[in-house]
């Protein structure tokens, strides 16, 4: 998990860069694919499972009472 956590900080850093520089074509070269790697990371890091289980915990604490 230390590489995806270093790859989602460099890519931070990435879209850091990308809205405080001048070069158009930084910017353009960086926007082409940070959003995709954050969700490549997000989509690395998901368990149905855990999903499940958070989502039935949430609907019945809010829809129960």
């Amino acid at each position: 998990m230390a590489a995806l956590d270093s790859l989602r900080g460099f890519g931070i850093l990435l879209v850091v860069l990308g809205h405080t520089s001048w070069s158009a074509g930084l910017v353009s070269w960086i926007f082409s694919f940070h959003m995709p790697l954050f969700f490549i990371i997000s989509g690395m890091l998901f368990h149905e499972r855990q999903f499940l289980d958070s989502f039935k915990r949430k609907a019945i604490r809010l829809l129960v009472p």
